[in-house]
C-alpha cells in the first residue's frame, strides 16, 4: 500500500533557508519548500534543491518501475516584509515628492532551472499624500508593502533541466525594494529592506510502464507472423 505522505529529507542550510522534500506518491508529485530570509535587499542562491528522479520515486515507495517528469510548478510567497525608505533632498529650495509605489515588476522572484516567478509588491507612501521637502531635508518612512497573492507559474517544457541526479542549476531568490517615484530635482530615495519569503518546486510525474515478458513475447510471435504469410504470385 502507498504512503500518501513521504517526507524524503530534511536540510538545513545555514543562516539562510529550511529545505524539505516531501514525496506524496498518491498523487505522483514531489515538492521541495524553504523559506528564505532577507536582510537586505539582493539575491540569495539556492544549490541545494534536488533535480527529479525516478531512482528516488522508487526509494520513496513507488513500484520499481520508470518514471517521466510531466511538469514542474515554481510558487512563492513573502511574509513580514518591512522596511524604510530614505528621502534626501541636495535641493537648497523645496521639493516634493509624491505618491510612489514599487516599480513594476519589483518585489520577489523566485528562479530555478530556467524558468522564473515574480510576485509584486506595494506602498501607498505617505498615506497617498505628497511629502513637501525643505532645502536639505531628510524624510524617512517605515513600509510593510501589501502583497498580492501567492506567485506561481506550471513549466511544461525543457523538462531535461529539472530532470536527472544532482542539483538544479541556476536557482535563486531576490528581493528588490527600489522605489519608482516623482520627484522634484535634488531629492534622491534609498532603501533598506528585509523579510522572509517562502519557495517550492513541486515536480509532477507520472509512470511509464516497462514492456513485460508477454507483451514482448505477442510482439515477436506477431513479427512471425507477418513473414510467414503467403505472398499473392500474378500468373502472365
Amino acid at each position: 500500500m502507498k504512503k500518501s505522505s513521504i517526507i524524503l529529507a530534511l536540510i538545513v542550510l545555514t543562516g539562510v533557508a529550511h529545505a524539505a522534500q516531501v514525496w506524496d506518491i498518491a498523487n505522483n508529485r514531489v515538492t521541495d519548500t524553504r523559506s528564505i530570509v532577507f536582510n537586505t535587499p539582493g539575491t540569495a542562491t539556492i544549490s541545494d534543491i534536488l533535480k527529479f528522479n525516478s531512482a528516488d520515486a522508487v526509494a520513496a515507495g513507488e513500484v520499481n518501475d520508470s518514471y517521466v517528469l510531466t511538469s514542474v510548478v515554481l510558487t512563492i510567497t513573502g511574509s513580514e516584509m518591512s522596511g524604510t525608505f530614505q528621502f534626501n533632498n541636495t535641493y537648497a529650495g523645496a521639493g516634493t515628492v509624491y505618491s510612489a509605489n514599487y516599480a513594476g515588476g519589483q518585489g520577489l522572484t523566485f528562479s530555478a532551472a530556467g524558468a522564473s516567478v515574480v510576485q509584486t509588491m506595494s506602498h501607498a507612501f505617505n498615506s497617498g499624500n505628497a511629502y513637501v521637502m525643505a532645502g536639505f531635508e531628510i524624510k524617512s518612512e517605515s513600509f510593510a508593502p501589501a502583497m498580492g497573492a501567492a506567485g506561481s507559474t506550471t513549466v511544461t517544457t525543457g523538462l531535461a533541466a529539472f530532470t536527472g541526479s544532482g542539483y538544479l542549476a541556476s536557482s535563486s531568490a531576490n528581493l528588490s525594494a527600489q522605489m519608482s517615484d516623482s520627484k522634484d530635482a535634488g531629492i534622491f530615495s534609498g532603501s533598506l529592506a528585509s523579510g522572509t519569503a517562502g519557495l517550492s518546486v513541486t515536480y509532477n510525474y507520472t509512470l511509464v510502464p516497462e514492456p513485460t515478458s508477454m507483451a514482448l513475447l505477442a510482439i515477436g510471435c506477431a513479427v512471425l507472423g507477418l513473414r510467414r504469410r503467403p505472398r499473392n504470385t500474378l500468373k502472365g
